[in-house]
């Protein structure tokens, strides 16, 4: 039998996160939004590359440590990526969506985040850097009221009284449970 030995030349691999090949800003992203990178791949091998896998790393940020944030970033397509050999265009989105209901810590105006992302297999490996800012949301509640309590009745007990109160969000953040 005859065998032949494939070379990898890590050169003739060009992997690229939004254009570039190191890192990436995701910007300042509020609540609720998301946010789409392209991870693009060039296999100049004359061989495929296969089970390329994206993984995501954040070491700590200042939101409460029960956040997973690594899990606020998806792929799409899902799971590991095969480049054919010769291929000049291969694409994966990634995103990223911060939860409608992330917790600020007291008295921050917004939190930084920054971690890394890793493209690997058996024999390769490319890590990029990456960061993004989360901004608090202003929260503006305005309240009209047309009540005006008044004693009335026996022993000046207060009597249930009609009238309009008007509630208006005009903030940029979902109000619940006023």
């Amino acid at each position: 039998a005859k065998y032949k030995l494939i070379q990898f030349d890590e050169s003739r691999l060009d992997i690229r996160l939004d254009g570039d090949k190191s890192n990436a800003d995701f910007g300042r992203l509020l609540p609720g939004e998301h946010k789409a990178k392209r991870i693009t791949f060039e296999n100049r091998n004359s061989f495929d590359i296969e089970g390329l896998a994206i993984t995501k790393n954040v070491p700590s940020s200042d939101f409460d440590s029960s956040y997973k944030i690594e899990d606020w970033f998806a792929l799409n397509p899902k799971g590991s990526v095969d480049v054919k050999a010769d291929e000049r265009s291969k694409e994966v989105q990634l995103d990223i969506a911060i939860p409608r209901d992330v917790a600020f810590p007291a008295d921050a105006k917004s939190v930084k985040i920054s971690g890394t992302i890793t493209v690997k297999n058996t024999y390769y490996s490319k890590e990029f850097t990456f960061t993004f800012e989360v901004q608090k949301p202003e929260a503006r509640l305005d309240i009209d009221m047309d009540l005006s309590p008044r004693v009335t009745g026996k022993d000046n007990a207060w009597q249930p009284v009609a009238g309009t109160l008007k509630v208006a969000n005009k903030g940029k953040v979902d109000l619940t449970d006023i």
